[in-house]
């Protein structure tokens, strides 16, 4: 065995990295206030879209004495605004408080 050449001589590891990112920082470093920013609004939709699901849901279930229909569409928004509570729900319970933060002075 030549010294020279190392012991292991089989594959080499790939090794990835971003080539071609678009203009687009590979990470995105946030300020506190930012943060905030996006966290307090994500937190007003979830409840909006709650309340709107509650409402919605309880309008569907009075026109339906009226007219199938009209509560087949008003039944249909409810649950796309009960969809986009759960989305949000998911966004800030399971993601934002799995989060690593990097805490500066």
């Amino acid at each position: 065995m030549d010294p020279a050449q190392p012991y292991y001589q089989g594959a080499e590891t790939p090794f990835v990295l971003p080539i071609d990112t678009n203009n687009h920082s590979v990470m995105e470093l946030k300020t506190r206030k930012d943060f905030l920013e996006d966290g307090i609004k994500t937190w007003r939709e979830w409840h909006t879209y709650r309340a709107l699901a509650i409402i919605f849901f309880i309008i569907a279930i009075f026109t339906f004495q009226y007219s199938v229909f009209l509560s087949a569409l008003f039944a249909l928004i409810a649950g796309k605004a009960y969809g986009e509570h759960v989305k949000k729900n998911t966004m800030l319970n399971v993601i934002m408080k799995n989060k690593k933060m990097i805490v500066t002075r």
